[in-house]
C-alpha cells in the first residue's frame, strides 16, 4: 500500500485513549495495581520483544534472512507505549549502488486497542549532499473501527506498509531518515511499541 496524503490532524479517534498513561513497566516492578488489559499487553510486550531479540540474534548468527532485504531495522518508541513529537525517530542507510528502483516500508509494532483509524507521520529524507524533503504518511491501522491490519499476535500486530514502491537513489552515500508523529496533542500517540524502516530489492528472490 503507497503512503496517503490527506490534510493533517484529520484523523480518528475510534476507542478512548487508554489510561493510566504512565509507564506499565514501571507499574510492574513497582507491584502496582493497574487494568487486566495493561497488565496483559504490559507482559506480552516483554514476551515478544525478547523472542524478536532472540529472532535476530538467530538471524545474524546463521545468515538467515531474507535475500531481498538491503537494510531493516526496529526502534522502540520508549517504555511507556507512546510515541511523541517530541521523540524523532531516525534510521541512517549507507547506499552503496543504484542501478534500478528499490521498495522503501515503514513497519509499526502496536497493541490491540490503539485508538486511532491510522498513524501520520511526518518523514524527513536527507541525502548525502545535505539536501531534504518531506513526505506527509499516513499509516492505515483501522480501516474499519475494531479491524485492526498487520499481523496478529495475542494482543500485539506487527503491520508493514510500503510508503515508496519505486525508490531511486540519484547518488551514493548515507541517507537519513527522520520520522516524527503528525499529531498536535503533546502526549502522542499511545500502545506504539516499535517503528521500523525496510528498504527491499523487489528484482532479487
Amino acid at each position: 500500500m503507497d503512503y496517503e496524503v490527506r490534510s493533517r490532524n484529520d484523523f480518528t479517534l475510534v476507542t478512548d485513549i487508554p489510561k493510566p498513561r504512565t509507564s506499565v513497566l514501571a507499574q510492574l516492578r513497582q507491584n502496582k495495581s493497574t487494568t487486566l488489559p495493561v497488565l496483559r499487553t504490559s507482559y506480552l510486550v516483554l514476551i515478544f520483544a525478547s523472542m524478536r531479540n532472540t529472532i535476530a540474534l538467530l538471524a545474524l548468527l546463521t545468515g538467515c534472512s531474507s535475500s531481498n532485504t538491503l537494510f531493516e531495522e526496529h526502534i522502540s518508541v520508549g517504555e511507556d507505549l507512546v510515541w511523541q513529537p517530541s521523540e524523532p525517530i531516525t534510521f541512517t542507510i549507507d547506499v552503496k549502488e543504484n542501478k534500478h528502483a528499490y521498495e522503501l516500508a515503514l513497519a509499526v509494532r502496536y497493541a490491540n486497542g490503539f485508538p486511532y483509524d491510522r498513524l501520520p507521520v511526518f518523514l524527513t529524507e536527507t541525502n548525502p549532499n545535505g539536501e531534504s524533503v518531506r513526505k506527509d504518511i499516513d499509516l492505515i491501522i483501522q480501516p474499519k473501527p475494531g479491524e485492526y491490519l498487520g499481523e496478529k499476535g495475542f494482543d500485539i500486530i506487527d503491520l508493514e506498509q510500503v510508503i515508496d514502491a519505486n525508490k531511486e537513489f540519484p547518488t551514493f552515500g548515507k541517507y537519513t531518515y527522520t520520522l516524527i508523529p503528525d499529531i498536535d496533542d503533546p502526549s502522542g500517540f499511545p500502545l506504539l511499541m516499535e517503528i521500523g524502516l525496510i528498504l527491499r530489492d523487489p528484482q532479487q528472490k
